[in-house]
């Protein structure tokens, strides 16, 4: 229902026949793509981790700590989302703040590539636990996330196996962000940002500016839920984006982030993608919109560890934090407002002005 659509399963000869029609306006096919792997961190850890940390450098160096501290603000009251490779919900820093443990387990969990988990949170791979652990992580010894208040809800779209298609998925997970309780008079199930770090691109056999699913992200959107995308990593080079992140229809869409170092001066890393968008032309073809840490960034890890991981999926992940806690200062921003604040804070770096390699500049 968020988009005026069908998924068709049939013959050569059948899908010809309904291409034929009157009443349909375009057929395409279903693709599948791999999980975008993090590049390889300059610190690596063993892969059951360390605790103890402290305070994550990334979060240190985008300023949330002020936000808690200073205004009393650390995403409580809010809901957060991603669509990744699914969240270990037993992680000891997230595992209280899993929204299934205080509302409908359906409308917080969506074993979307079915692994065998319909209805408590696991991560098969480790990508999408080092995401959300970004967003809102927080134990004892261990501060990871930018929004710790906020409680969590997942899809676990990204990584499925042989032969299952991504498009479907990508749109039902969409579908059910708008909505996850299935009643549209309700709103308090519906999160306030979903981060998405992942992305399509030619070699995974899909075009530049690849548009299936911006009516359903518009409509998403539409509904009060702010989504973030990573860049991608195959920068230095221009024009390197993945897609949905280098749509450039308005300044808005689609809101991209490229990753830097999580130290001063934040110099950009050199795999985060750079624009323009081959998607349009002037001003609006600018990539990304923002810019924040994403190399040797420290995280949760499947089975209750720590890791370091590098990528534009790690600096994303920072910036819906940052929504988050916009979304607790204040609920009834709408997205487009969101989107301009974050824009307009940002911290100029590299050329003055907007640019695409930072963007706007350095989330704070």
């Amino acid at each position: 229902w968020l988009v005026n659509s069908f998924v068709v399963v049939g013959t050569v000869d059948a899908i010809r026949e309904l291409a034929a029609r009157d009443d349909v306006l375009t057929v395409e096919p279903d693709l599948r793509v791999d999980l975008i792997e993090p590049v390889q961190p300059e610190k690596s850890t063993p892969r059951g981790g360390y605790r103890g940390i402290g305070m994550a450098p990334g979060v240190d160096a985008i300023q949330a700590p002020r936000v808690w501290n200073e205004l009393g603000i650390d995403g409580t009251g809010v809901i957060v989302g991603i669509m990744d490779t699914g969240v270990d919900g037993n992680h000891p820093a997230m595992a209280d703040r899993w929204r299934g443990l205080f509302a409908d387990p359906s409308e917080c969990w969506l074993d979307n590539s079915g692994q065998g988990s319909p209805s408590f949170p696991i991560d098969n791979h480790y990508h999408g636990t080092h995401v959300m652990g970004t967003v809102t992580g927080q134990a004892p010894g261990d501060t990871i996330g930018v929004a710790p208040g906020a409680l969590w809800i997942a899809a676990n779209t990204i990584d499925q196996g042989v032969g299952t298609e991504f498009d479907n998925d990508v749109l039902a997970s969409l579908e059910w962000f708008a909505d996850p309780d299935g009643d549209p008079s309700t709103v308090d199930d519906v999160p306030c940002v979903v981060q998405n770090s992942w992305g399509t691109y030619e070699p995974l056999g899909y075009p530049d500016c690849y548009s299936y699913w911006w009516d359903a992200i518009d409509n998403c959107e539409a509904a009060g839920v702010v989504l973030t995308w990573s860049a991608g990593n195959e920068g230095p080079g221009s024009q390197t984006l993945r897609s949905p992140a280098d749509r450039a229809d308005s300044p808005y869409n689609a809101f991209s982030v490229g990753s830097t170092e999580h130290f001063a001066p934040y110099n950009i890393s050199d795999f985060s993608s750079r624009g323009p968008s081959p998607c349009a032309s002037g001003d609006v073809a600018i990539k990304p919109e923002v810019s924040a840490p994403g190399s040797d960034i420290y995280s949760a890890q499947p089975g209750g560890g720590y890791q370091y991981l590098s990528g534009t999926s790690m600096a994303g992940p920072h910036v819906a934090g940052v929504v988050a806690l916009m979304c607790a200062a204040n609920p009834d921003l709408d997205v487009e407002t969101v989107k301009q604040v974050l824009m307009d804070t940002a911290v100029d770096l590299g050329t003055a002005g907007e640019d695409n390699t930072y963007g706007h500049g350095f989330v704070d």
